[in-house]
């Protein structure tokens, strides 16, 4: 039977933690994909809530331009004197300075506040995700090359028959650790704001 030392032992666990490593890296590390399919459903999302959103407001604004009263400006002559045959005038209408404008615009708001605070939160809750996705991606990364290098060179000890300092075989594993609970650390907020997006999901888009 063979004798393990211990710079045998943790070569075979940075080889397992490379190997997980490697697993994580295809499915958080690679963005193209993963990235891709996440940020479409939120993208479509967002862009349906905003047609609903400009909807609203362009049948509120119909209405006020509809009903709103014109001020007659009649063109002048080039001496400076109104026609006096009054062929033609044209009419300017000041709706943006109105009670009525002001209050078309609060009656919007008042009516759809819900699908504007919900909108706000989706795009929060995908910025928030985007930023957690991206630390996680870089933590797994970094899990790769650290485990990469670590089996590289314990390795390469094995087959030289050399022996590694027990403190420092032991120090290796402060990097994983570190990196690892920062993985790991990423997963609830992460989950957290897709559930958020998801909600909405559930509330205004066809799934």
């Amino acid at each position: 039977m063979r004798d393990w030392d211990p710079s045998t032992i943790i070569f075979v666990f940075h080889s397992a933690l490379f190997a997980v490593a490697v697993g994580a890296f295809y499915k958080y590390g690679d963005r193209s994909e993963v990235f891709a399919k996440s940020l479409e459903g939120s993208d479509r999302l967002m862009r349906k809530m905003r047609i609903m959103i400009s909807s609203e407001l362009r049948e509120e604004l119909v209405r006020l331009f509809e009903n709103s009263e014109s001020v007659p400006n009649v063109l002048l002559a080039p001496d400076g004197s109104p026609y006096s045959d009054g062929t033609y005038s044209e009419k300017v209408t000041r709706v943006f300075r109105s009670e009525a404008y002001r209050e078309c615009l609060h009656s919007f708001v008042e009516e759809n506040s819900h699908v504007l605070a919900d909108y706000h939160l989706v795009y929060v809750a995908r910025t928030t995700w985007l930023a957690w996705m991206r630390r996680l991606s870089w933590a797994v990364t970094g899990l790769l090359c650290w485990q990469a290098v670590m089996c590289l060179a314990f390795g390469f000890c094995e087959v030289k028959q050399s022996v590694i300092p027990r403190p420092i075989s032991e120090l290796s594993f402060v990097p994983s650790g570190i990196l690892i609970a920062l993985a790991l650390s990423c997963l609830p907020f992460i989950l957290r704001n897709h559930d958020r997006i998801m909600e909405a999901r559930l509330k205004y888009d066809d799934i």
